[in-house]
């Protein structure tokens, strides 16, 4: 468990004194409240301790000359842009008093005395502090894809009282690695080189000295997918079509086919061809046609793909049937 101060005061009533002791993290010193300065039966005025941005959910403070249990305590935290009241009535002289509240960002705690009549003291407190707790988790964890065989992930820091983000990637799901850990406030990881042929996810954490948070996974991104290899083109001549066939090279995706009829045009045939894939289209004989292809990963998560290069495009003719032509070509 951690305790964290304060960093400076404001007392627009001007009835409390010596009010930075009040967060020096030392008990033998403390800021007080004037008796003098509030009525009889009645609250006085809010002295506001103020820091940076810290998550938490309990505060303690350590007080004394209550006048066995006279004088009361009214104290607020502004958490998550709004104050809300954690304690209001008698605190335990010479001792830390612990008081939990909602979790949220508390940048404010403000404190007033309640004095009754006959009081003769002063309300002194000695030290208000917050307990650090775990960061909130980040969120939107998303692998990019970056040229050449490169991937990184970038997430939404949801904290403000992290120590850093720890980093784990996941190759072609052989299990989740340590990567790296990266600063407080980051929300880019930076490159990873993954190299060719490679699925690979990501996810990302907050931590601080009390702990870490859930973990944000983000989808997966394919680098850049073999080319395929063993390209050959056979003219089917009864069924006026032109069989495809080729080797598939890479683990996550499938095969992107073109053609050129008689060196006009590139039609788009397939994205998810299969080997050998039929052609269909040709539009009869005395024709030639020129066939290239090229592997496609899978969808990514921000819906983009990676493409390997083109095969050289190899070409068949049509021919009338009894005189069936094939080309071929291995790679």
């Amino acid at each position: 468990m951690s305790w964290y101060l304060f960093s400076s005061f404001s007392d627009p009533s001007g009835d409390w004194l010596e009010e930075t002791l009040m967060y020096d993290n030392n008990t033998s010193t403390r800021g007080y409240c004037l008796k003098t300065s509030i009525p009889n039966d009645s609250w006085g005025e809010f002295v506001y301790l103020i820091r940076s941005g810290l998550q938490s959910k309990k505060l303690r403070m350590y007080i004394d000359q209550f006048e066995a249990g006279e004088y009361q305590i009214d104290i607020d935290v502004l958490r998550d842009g709004s104050w809300a009241n954690v304690y209001q009535g008698n605190v335990s002289d010479y001792t830390y008093t612990e008081k939990t509240f909602t979790a949220g960002v508390v940048t404010q705690v403000r404190i007033r005395i309640y004095r009754p009549a006959a009081v003769g003291w002063s309300a002194r407190l000695w030290e208000i502090q917050l307990e650090c707790v775990i960061p909130t988790a980040p969120s939107g964890c998303a692998a990019q894809y970056v040229a050449t065989n490169n991937a990184k992930c970038t997430w939404n820091d949801n904290s403000d009282n992290e120590d850093g983000f720890r980093i784990e990637r996941n190759i072609d799901d052989g299990g989740w690695v340590f990567w790296k850990n990266v600063a407080e406030n980051i929300e880019d990881s930076g490159n990873y080189n993954v190299g060719a042929n490679h699925k690979i996810q990501f996810r990302v954490q907050a931590y601080n000295t009390e702990g870490s948070s859930a973990w944000s996974t983000s989808g997966a991104c394919y680098t850049i997918p073999t080319i395929p290899s063993g390209l050959s083109l056979a003219w089917e001549v009864q069924d006026e079509t032109v069989r495809v066939s080729y080797t598939k090279n890479h683990a996550y995706g499938d095969i992107d086919i073109y053609k050129e009829t008689d060196g006009e045009g590139t039609a788009h045939l397939a994205y998810d061809a299969v080997s050998p894939y039929d052609d269909a289209t040709p539009t009869g004989v005395g024709h030639v046609y020129a066939y290239k292809i090229r592997a496609r990963s899978i969808q990514h998560e921000d819906s983009s793909y990676t493409y390997s290069a083109f095969t050289a495009e190899e070409e068949i003719e049509s021919t009338p049937l009894g005189n069936s032509v094939l080309f071929g070509c291995n790679f």
